[in-house]
């Protein structure tokens, strides 16, 4: 029994089950390759990321969504007599009339970017907040808040359906394109530090891979329909 204990233990911590879990608790979630958006009550408007998961919270008070797994957009609607929060398993976030983007990373660090408003951000752990503005981006955890930098294009991008690479690493762009994608998505490691350029359809994965296949030293392996794999050209 004690080690039937540990294994269910070690599944829970080490496996996908707490996103599984995730998941089957939430109000709205998007599936693997889905961007899904959806009108709550209240008439924001939110846009999530494949895999993304949230809860709603909603009362007379306090409009609030917690972001179990993923990436979240979020355009929120007025309403004088209820603040607008997103919580976070690394901190709070308000709404200052605004539009934003949450992503919580895979180091147990979270990342917002503000497009129009403002949004005040505490960490779990502490007291402080801090107002981030329209432009802006901070990455945080349960302690602390990095410093502001602008704001990356690609936290409101990917609700078009789009991409940007400024001088990302080929290994980051496929990365991103993997989550859109069905099957197995790897790269050698001899191209992977390649830096790439330009807007790709992440809604259309086969001509985004085709696009850097044009433009780049790399040639895609396909020896099943749901296995992908980037190559040096020879």
């Amino acid at each position: 029994m004690a080690g039937g204990g540990v294994a269910g233990w070690m599944a829970w911590r080490c496996t996908e089950l707490p996103l599984l879990a995730a998941h089957w608790t939430a109000d709205h979630r998007a599936a693997s390759g889905e961007l899904a958006t959806r009108v709550l009550s209240d008439g924001s408007r939110i846009w999530l990321a494949p895999g993304a998961a949230v809860t709603l919270h909603f009362d007379a008070q306090t409009r609030c969504l917690q972001l179990l797994a993923g990436q979240l957009f979020v355009d929120t609607a007025p309403d004088a007599h209820r603040r607008f929060i997103v919580d976070t398993p690394q901190g709070r976030l308000r709404a200052l009339g605004t539009r934003f983007h949450v992503r919580l990373l895979a180091d147990e660090r979270a990342t917002l970017a503000v497009y129009d408003g403002a949004v005040e951000l505490r960490a779990a752990g502490s007291a402080a907040t801090t107002v981030v503005q329209a432009g802006q981006q901070r990455h945080f955890d349960a302690q602390a808040l990095d410093g502001a930098t602008p704001a990356d294009p690609n936290g409101r991008a990917w609700i078009r359906g789009i991409l940007l690479a400024q001088d990302m690493a080929l290994g980051d762009v496929l990365a991103e394109l993997a989550r859109y994608r069905p099957g197995h998505l790897a790269v050698a490691p001899e191209v992977a530090g390649l830096r790439v350029h330009g807007s790709f359809p992440l809604t259309n994965t086969d001509r985004a891979l085709a696009m850097l296949a044009g433009i780049l030293p790399i040639r895609l392996h396909q020896p099943l329909p749901w296995w992908t794999s980037i190559e040096p050209r020879r």
